[in-house]
């Protein structure tokens, strides 16, 4: 684990990157809990091509992907950003070291003013990492997701100048080997 790479989205990964995102725990934990067919996964991806308010990357470590990093509402004020895993069984810190990431890919790639996410209520692994690392929950809405069921989102927001004060100390608080990983990411080109 000594390199996390983001690299973009393309037909080749299609199917890897759909199997993690159709697992049931991602489902449970996602916005949209629904399955996604292939064809639907790779008209997607056809769309991404086209679309630069979206970006959406495959992180590697090393050489084996672990997950997906996404950024919509790029080139707008906010952004919002996600992710999901490939397994339940992570590195310590690694979605720590995500937000980290996703704040600087937001406030120095993007340009960004604020950087959002949102989470479910039930989703408390998130939760604690936003409040660990001094990021608020700044309002909360219900949706109803596939099969009538209602559930509470929990919206995040991070401002540029607040990411600023709190850059510094946020990545101290990260373990070494995450800390490693979030000063030294790349962004593989696009093709």
């Amino acid at each position: 684990m000594n390199c996390l790479t983001l690299v973009p989205f393309s037909k080749d990964q299609a199917e890897l990157t759909l199997s993690w995102r159709n697992q049931q725990r991602v489902r449970e934990n996602s916005i949209n809990d629904q399955q996604i067919a292939l064809e639907a996964h790779l008209a997607f991806i056809e769309q991404l091509q086209q679309d630069s308010s979206r970006e959406y990357f495959v992180i590697k470590l090393g050489c084996k992907g672990t997950g997906v990093i996404s950024f919509t509402g790029v080139g707008s004020a906010d952004v919002s950003w996600g992710c999901y895993f490939a397994q339940d069984t992570l590195i310590p810190g690694l979605f720590a070291a995500l937000l980290f990431i996703a704040a600087d890919h937001a406030f120095t790639h993007i340009d960004a003013e604020r950087l959002c996410s949102e989470v479910l209520a039930h989703n408390k692994q998130p939760q604690q990492m936003n409040a660990w690392l001094g990021i608020p929950v700044t309002g909360q809405h219900e949706i109803v997701r596939s099969g009538g069921v209602q559930v509470s989102v929990l919206e995040y927001t991070l401002g540029r100048e607040q990411w600023r004060e709190m850059r510094e100390g946020m990545l101290k608080k990260l373990p070494s080997s995450a800390r490693h990983l979030a000063q030294t990411y790349t962004i593989e080109n696009r093709t």
